[in-house]
């Protein structure tokens, strides 16, 4: 799960919501981390697998119509003044959640 959190920038209780809503649904089981004994492995199972074919076309759709013929220099500009924005906007919100601490003397 650390890696999940790390990899996506969302809570740890977010992801924990969708993996046991997956999970009810059959489409992922939790193993052991044998490395870590209070970590957790997420397996899809075969009906996940089952799905992957229908998630590349519609993953490559969807980045088709997304891109179009747009060049790739122009895509890695665009994704790295994204990544930036995504930054400048993390800072200000750790500026924002330093100072709410503040006033309860953190």
């Amino acid at each position: 799960m650390k890696e999940l959190v790390a990899a996506s920038g969302k809570r740890k209780s977010t992801l924990t919501e969708m993996a046991n809503a997956l999970t009810k649904r059959g489409y992922l089981n939790r193993e052991n981390d044998p490395a870590d004994a209070r970590g957790v492995i997420l397996v899809l199972t075969d009906k996940a697998w089952h799905l992957r074919p229908a998630f590349d076309n519609i993953s490559g759709r969807l980045l088709e119509a997304t891109w179009g013929d747009m060049p790739d220099e122009d895509r890695n500009t665009l994704v790295s003044l994204l990544d930036q924005v995504i930054n400048n906007l993390k800072a200000q919100l750790r500026k924002q959640e330093a100072r709410s601490l503040s006033g309860f003397g953190f």
